[in-house]
């Protein structure tokens, strides 16, 4: 071999060495960090409603179209005095509903039909609730009541969330290295940073942790189930 070839054969023989090693640390490295462990974590907060509403619906007919106009008035202005009764303001009330049709089909009993709904909005969630058990004055007036549940109410509402979001995805988050590290300590290693984290999806639940739909609860429970991955070192 020419002596002009030794030199930089000799160069990029340890340059390659030196390079070889840097990128076996880095591969070390990289392998390392492909251990880690995935976990959840749970918060919970119980909370009471802020919010409630309800509704007052009713269906009455007539031959006459004049006599039906008058019973609507009649029965939305004894609804809305009810409701003041129980301590609603004005403001609260809303008639937002009103129709008037005819009955087209053979042997209609009546000529005219009419729906009228009242409903309440307010933070008073005690005299909501309080307001939907005592309709039954308003059929002694003779005003029929239609609707179910889901049309009538009552329901109500925890609109303070964002108040109590991020403490709670800290807790989740908080629960979730807990296990990592117990998960950790078994297994002879120690937790590292955060590989991947998935927030989880906040959960209304009625206060009895039953089936039916929060909303026809006061209290309440808000859940979120956080799921993260923990490098292991």
């Amino acid at each position: 071999m020419s002596r002009n070839y030794i030199l930089p054969s000799i160069i990029l023989s340890i340059g390659f060495i030196l390079g070889s090693a840097v990128l076996g640390v880095y591969w070390k490295q990289a392998r390392g960090k492909e251990s880690f462990v995935t976990v959840k974590g749970l918060s919970e907060r119980e909370v009471i409603a802020d919010r409630g509403w309800m509704a007052v619906n009713t269906q009455f007919s007539s031959n006459s179209l004049e006599d039906i106009k008058a019973q609507m008035r009649s029965h939305e202005n004894e609804i809305i005095d009810y409701l003041k009764s129980k301590g609603f303001g004005a403001e609260e009330i809303t008639t937002d509903n009103i129709n008037i049709f005819t009955n087209d089909y053979n042997n209609a009993t009546y000529r005219y039909q009419a729906n009228l709904r009242v409903t309440v909005s307010s933070s008073n969630v005690d005299a909501i609730e309080q307001a939907s058990q005592d309709k039954s004055s308003l059929i002694a007036q003779g005003i029929l009541i239609s609707g179910d549940k889901w049309q009538n109410g009552p329901k109500y509402y925890y609109t303070k969330f964002t108040d109590i979001k991020t403490e709670m995805i800290a807790e989740a988050t908080h629960e979730a290295k807990k296990a990592a590290e117990e998960f950790a300590t078994n297994s002879g290693a120690s937790v590292g940073d955060i590989r991947r984290a998935n927030q989880g999806i906040f959960q209304f639940l009625p206060g009895d942790r039953s089936n039916e739909g929060d909303e026809f609860y006061k209290e309440k429970i808000i859940r979120v189930v956080s799921t993260l991955d923990f490098y292991l070192d």
